[in-house]
């Protein structure tokens, strides 16, 4: 039978996709009021942009505006996302950041993803930021890793081996009862609970920029490829600044 933590995984996912459709329906409502602008600097090399809500830039004190968990940071000359309740660390391409007020989005990549490396997995699964404004959207690719008692022959599953194993990211007790181990590659509109074989164990859950058509011979190295090239992370079209916990503006 599927594992608790598995159904509680798939299921999480599905609300996930459905909360983020109405949220952005009502984001991108054209009745919104327009209220006074909420932005800060934001400079990391030879990079210096504006940035708004939903960011907050880590040592500027702008706890009025932005959200907390979404936090633009500069490490050694290099762009930083910091996300989600536990501030998962992501670097941040820098076309993406360049233009990212504009685009309303940022690429994002899973620094456990080493190019050219594919025995490194993502450190995160995108239920670590289920909560964040920032979205894939529902037209956006899911990498879910999963370990299993049996073979399964399917096309949306991708053999991980020979770069990884079971062994390599799953827990101890679960690799000692799984001998397999895939990637369920699906448009996370497309995804049902059924896609889930039973004798598998979900363990991680990414989204990715993939450019791949799921009716061509995928290898887990194009998989990897298309993980080593980031995520693009979207946001609605109203933002919120507070300026204390009883009033906000809306830009």
């Amino acid at each position: 039978m599927l594992g608790l933590k598995s159904i509680i995984a798939v299921c999480l996912v599905f609300m996930f996709a459905v909360c983020l459709t109405l949220i952005f329906v009502f984001l991108a409502s054209p009745n919104l009021e327009k209220g006074p602008k909420c932005e800060h600097q934001f400079i990391c090399g030879k990079i210096r942009i504006n940035v708004g809500w939903p960011f907050q830039v880590e040592g500027v004190d702008f706890k009025s505006c932005g959200e907390s968990d979404v936090r633009l940071s500069c490490e050694h000359n290099r762009t930083v996302l910091y996300l989600g309740p536990n501030s998962n660390k992501y670097y941040v391409a820098e076309e993406s950041i360049r233009k990212i007020m504009h685009s309303k989005s940022i690429r994002i990549m899973d620094p456990g993803v080493v190019k050219n490396n594919c025995s490194t997995v993502p450190l995160y699964s995108i239920l670590d930021f289920s909560y964040s404004p920032l979205s894939p959207g529902s037209d956006a690719f899911l990498l879910i890793f999963v370990t299993c008692k049996r073979p399964v022959h399917s096309s949306m599953y991708v053999d991980t081996s020979p770069c990884l194993t079971a062994r390599e990211f799953s827990n101890q007790e679960i690799a000692y009862q799984s001998n397999y181990s895939y990637v369920v590659v699906s448009k996370s509109s497309d995804l049902v609970a059924s896609d889930i074989e039973e004798t598998c164990t979900i363990h991680k859950i990414i989204t990715s920029r993939f450019q791949h058509s799921l009716n061509v011979n995928l290898s887990f190295q194009d998989i990897h490829d298309a993980m080593a090239s980031g995520f693009e992370l979207k946001w609605g079209y109203m933002n919120i600044c507070e300026a204390s916990i009883f009033s906000k503006c809306i830009l």
